[in-house]
């Protein structure tokens, strides 16, 4: 009787380890291959500017990340939000509006930014809010 007891739970506990390296094998498996239809982003950290009469500080982007909403005729930067799932980190875009301050030669100093949040600077029309994104490597 005790053998057969003991004979289960070795039954157990190696369907369990087999289970456990299925799962480990396929979410990183999969995670590899869903990622390699996924648009490719890069990111750029924005400069804090000087403070503002309204309190706030401007920063500082590359012109080529502020694109222009035509519907709502308003200037937006996408950021880059950070969220883990079984996955990993996952990657999305937001579009946040912002108020163009100045400009100079290669970048332009914004309004709307709450806090340093990185900036999306490739224009790629599969880029929307909320769409899963990966890293440029």
């Amino acid at each position: 009787m005790e053998n057969i007891e003991r004979r289960k739970r070795n039954t157990l506990i190696i369907i369990a380890a087999v289970y456990f390296i299925a799962v480990i094998f396929l979410t990183n498996y999969s995670s590899r291959v869903f990622l390699n239809g996924l648009p490719v982003v890069e990111t750029f950290l924005p400069i804090r500017g000087a403070m503002m009469e309204n309190g706030r500080h401007a920063y500082l982007v590359p012109k080529n990340s502020v694109k222009i909403d035509i519907m709502t005729m308003s200037y937006y930067v996408c950021i880059l939000e950070e969220k883990n799932d079984i996955l990993g980190k996952n990657y999305y875009p937001r579009k946040i509006t912002v108020i163009p301050v100045s400009t100079e030669d290669e970048y332009i100093s914004i309004d709307g930014l709450k806090y340093v949040q990185p900036v999306i600077l490739l224009d790629d029309p599969r880029i929307e809010n909320g769409i899963r994104v990966r890293l440029n490597d």
